[in-house]
């Protein structure tokens, strides 16, 4: 199981039109629950990957029409964390293989 936490920033106390695709081979086990806080989305879910998330890509849906920046935070169990930043241009990132001990996926809004 994972738990996801994905934080965008909001424009007008508004959530852009920006979600995180739930990779292939993944289900929700909890739905997921969102609300603002200080001008931002926060979103939360768990979700299942029977294989792990080894070799799977994580897709910002939306943030090519955004203009916004967001960065991605992934930690391992291990404790090692990778940090990514998310643009229009590159809206998704593929997990390395190798990576199949992934604890909690966060995605932080940048401007």
């Amino acid at each position: 199981h994972y738990s996801v936490l994905l934080k965008l920033p909001a424009k007008d106390d508004q959530k852009l039109p920006i979600d995180m695709l739930i990779p292939e081979g993944c289900t929700l086990t909890l739905p997921k629950a969102s609300h603002l806080v200080n001008n931002a989305y926060l979103g939360s879910w768990q979700m299942k990957c029977n294989e792990g998330l080894e070799d799977k890509t994580l897709l910002l849906e939306g943030l090519k029409s955004t203009g916004t920046e967001a960065l991605l935070r992934l930690e391992l169990l291990s404790g090692i964390s990778h940090s990514i930043l998310l643009s229009p241009s590159r809206s998704s990132y593929h997990i390395p293989k190798g990576a199949s001990s992934w604890q909690i996926v966060q995605t932080r809004g940048t401007r």
